[in-house]
């Protein structure tokens, strides 16, 4: 007859879809620019839920066969699965790279396809509660995961201000970096020569080098806050890499008994005029000082300093100064980037 029957209010904007479930009992309706989707009884029209999580406006919407379940499209680029009486988010599609304007599950409940405004169509198999379970679990681990590595670079943010309050140690550098390693173990890579005889580095500031088949080139460069960011320099998180810094300490007089004090992230070693003085074998995270080597000899004249730095994963960098027994800085030296 056209008798307008329910009217279901409830959306703050317009509306975009609507659909029954499939025993005619609950209608979902897709909306606006409130960016949900809301269920409703089909024969009272009573509101019942509203699914809230995407971050744009809620294009389509469509219950499972078996009415457990409840997919949506949005203009955030994604689609979205329910649990149809709690409202709960189980799932969330995030491959397609436009507006998803059409969801929809296949009769046996075992797909969905999306169509997106990146001409694409994607057809998606749906997930046992068990394996939603499971997922979760590694959704929540990777979060995880992620926190620790922000309170880490936090961490490593404090240090590095409380690190400039103090001596900052060598400032300038010669870098050749990142360099890939075969495997994950940064121990090995670090007793492995990435670059032949290592410990006799005398690099110049733009000089190229063949590693691996792949060019390197030396760059003189003078570290941000007194440490070496190795990530920084490569403009991105490297894994499974080595750096090289090289730097050439000019002495007026030849200086014993100094404190070498190192910091690094992950495993490193340091030669001092060809002679390895120093290793650290773990992965870690960077410390400033956190290691300290006594009895160190700097002769009169030009010295060379080669610290090999390797990276696990995560963070990558590392600093190195030098001070008296008293801890006080060591005067009388300083730091070029011309070798011998």
């Amino acid at each position: 007859t056209g008798t307008n029957l329910l009217t279901l209010k409830g959306h703050t904007s317009f509306l975009f879809s609507a659909a029954f479930s499939s025993d005619g009992r609950r209608i979902v309706t897709a909306g606006g620019h409130d960016q949900t989707a809301k269920v409703w009884d089909a024969a009272t029209g009573t509101y019942l839920l509203t699914l809230a999580g995407h971050r744009g406006w809620v294009m389509s919407a469509g219950f499972s066969p078996d009415g457990q379940r409840i997919v949506t499209g949005s203009e955030d680029g994604t689609g979205k699965v329910w649990d149809a009486s709690s409202g709960k988010e189980l799932l969330t599609f995030k491959e397609h790279g436009g507006w998803v304007f059409s969801v929809a599950f296949s009769p046996d409940g075992r797909w969905i396809v999306t169509g997106s405004g990146d001409r694409a169509s994607k057809v998606w198999e749906t997930a046992s509660a068990e394996q939603v379970v499971s997922w979760r679990k590694e959704e929540q681990a990777a979060a995880e995961y992620r926190a620790a590595q922000e309170r880490e670079r936090a961490a490593a943010a404090k240090r590095d201000r409380d690190f400039r309050d103090q001596d900052p140690g060598i400032e300038h550098w010669l870098v050749l970096a990142p360099i890939a390693f075969a495997g994950t173990d940064g121990e090995v890579a670090l007793d492995q020569e990435q670059i032949p005889q290592e410990a006799r580095l005398r690099p110049r500031a733009g000089e190229r080098v063949n590693v691996g088949g792949d060019e390197r080139i030396w760059s003189a460069m003078q570290p941000k806050g007194h440490w070496i960011d190795f990530n920084q320099l490569a403009g991105k998180e490297t894994a499974f890499s080595v750096a090289y810094a090289v730097c050439f300490i000019v002495s007026e007089t030849d200086q014993r008994g100094l404190v070498m004090k190192v910091g690094s992230d992950d495993q490193a070693k340091i030669f001092l005029n060809e002679r390895e003085i120093y290793r650290q074998t773990a992965p870690t995270s960077w410390e400033p000082d956190r290691d300290q080597v006594p009895r160190v000899e700097i002769k009169a004249g030009i010295n060379v300093l080669v610290f090999k730095v390797v990276n696990e994963k995560a963070g990558w960098g590392g600093s190195v100064r030098f001070t008296d027994t008293t801890g006080q800085p060591v005067k009388g030296i300083r730091v070029v980037l011309t070798p011998p």
